[in-house]
């Protein structure tokens, strides 16, 4: 919990070093990628649980390209992205917590 914790607080303080809005979100998804990949190496994340965050990390890649496939991403597409990676975030923190029940 508390690598959660110092990775989130990382990645805020990245977000907040970067300037455009486009890298924030750049940060945030591959700051999310490396946690699944880090939690599913040390068993924290089943194979089945890690291939559902890394399908909607993907979903979020998908839509994070064609957002800023245009130049200069709107305030609109910044919002939503940043939402679908914080529910991605609240459910790799469920997986997680369920290990620990």
């Amino acid at each position: 919990m508390m690598k959660k914790l110092l990775a989130t607080l990382l990645g805020c303080l990245l977000m907040i070093a970067v300037g455009t809005a486009h890298a924030e979100i750049g940060v945030m998804i591959q700051l999310q990628q490396d946690e699944i990949v880090r939690d599913t190496k040390a068993g924290l994340l089943l194979p089945s649980e890690a291939n559902t965050v890394f399908e909607n990390l993907n979903r979020i890649k998908f839509e994070y390209k064609r957002a800023k496939s245009h130049g200069v991403m709107n305030n609109y597409e910044t919002q939503m992205l940043t939402i679908m990676l914080r529910e991605n975030e609240t459910l790799i923190a469920s997986f997680l917590q369920n290990k620990q029940k």
